[in-house]
């Protein structure tokens, strides 16, 4: 079994695909990239969670085939296929998906955080979702990128402001979720099933969360979008009707939330894309989706006056020139 060369490099990962023997099954070897942390990790081995979801019977993850102790280098079956389209037929795949991670028995999963939120406590969940975007997610990137976020137009503790504002929820009990199920991380295989790759942000949780994660990643059209929402709410229902109560209201406030957050990593992620020099199509790339972050997060971080492209452009390049210079001299 040979390693090819790196089939996607991706902020946190990268991943190598491997060319099968004869009689072996080809295979995907993946390895963890330094990055800043920017979405939460409650179980690092993303090899202990994928043996639970073996153990409890869940088919559609891929296996384990080896994991390095440390966890920074992880060998798993490859699942072939594709991303899914947003047709009708395979949503009612997607809704497959949702049922059967909800299905999962939670106590087949590894051990919660000690501040876990209480199970059925939504309140207390987005709260903990919005203190790790602020005390991790915000300040990280700030550290990373200095005085930009501020040029920006995002101020120091926003995101304070945003938890202080942050509503009651309706108790609903908690489930298994994925907590990164946009279509990328879908695989249509060749037998025309859907299997779920990437489990490396799962946690327990309110499964309102993954329907908004699922809808704000998806980047779903305004025609697919109730359809996705209602093949959601049939398909948890089947498990427990109880995951699906209050969605229709608290459903906005999750979005409002992935808004908010999305922010930081989408800054940080165009700022770092740049390179070592600045070439327009790269700062064409990096000023709209900086452009088209700001403006969703908007109104859930109360920002009141946003750059416009021609602004966002003199602050890339400003800060693009200082932090070359830094580099050049090491300081």
């Amino acid at each position: 079994m040979r390693l090819r060369t790196p089939t996607f490099r991706g902020f946190h990962n990268v991943t190598y695909l491997t060319t099968a023997d004869s009689g072996e099954q080809a295979s995907i070897l993946r390895e963890r990239r330094p990055a800043p942390v920017l979405v939460p990790r409650i179980w690092p081995d993303e090899a202990e969670v994928l043996r639970s979801l073996e153990g409890a019977g869940m088919e559609l993850a891929p296996r384990v085939l080896w994991a390095s102790a440390d966890g920074t280098l992880l060998c798993l079956t490859f699942l072939q296929g594709e991303s899914p389209a947003p047709e009708a037929h395979v949503r009612a795949k997607i809704g497959d998906c949702f049922k059967s991670i909800v299905a999962v028995p939670r106590e087949r999963m590894p051990e919660l955080p000690l501040d876990w939120p209480e199970d059925g406590d939504t309140g207390g969940f987005l709260q903990w979702l919005a203190m790790f975007a602020e005390d991790t997610v915000d300040r990280g990137t700030r550290k990373e990128l200095g005085t930009l976020l501020e040029e920006l137009g995002i101020p120091d503790g926003v995101m304070t402001g945003y938890r202080e504002r942050l509503p009651r929820l309706r108790p609903r009990p908690f489930a298994l979720l994925h907590a990164d199920l946009h279509r990328n991380n879908l695989v249509l295989g060749l037998d025309g099933e859907l299997r779920i790759i990437d489990w490396e942000h799962a946690m327990i949780g309110d499964p309102v969360h993954e329907l908004a994660v699922h809808l704000r990643r998806s980047a779903y059209s305004k025609v697919h979008w109730q359809g996705v929402v209602e093949t959601w709410r049939a398909a948890v229902s089947a498990v427990d009707a109880r995951f699906a109560m209050g969605v229709d209201r608290d459903l906005g406030h999750y979005l409002d939330f992935e808004r908010a957050q999305s922010v930081f990593p989408d800054v940080l992620r165009a700022a770092k894309s740049l390179g070592a020099e600045v070439e327009a199509p790269a700062l064409r790339r990096a000023v709209q989706r900086i452009g088209l972050a700001l403006a969703a997060a908007a109104e859930p971080l109360d920002l009141r006056q946003l750059p416009d492209a021609a602004r966002i452009e003199k602050v890339l390049r400003d800060w693009h020139h200082v932090t070359r210079a830094a580099a050049r001299t090491g300081s």
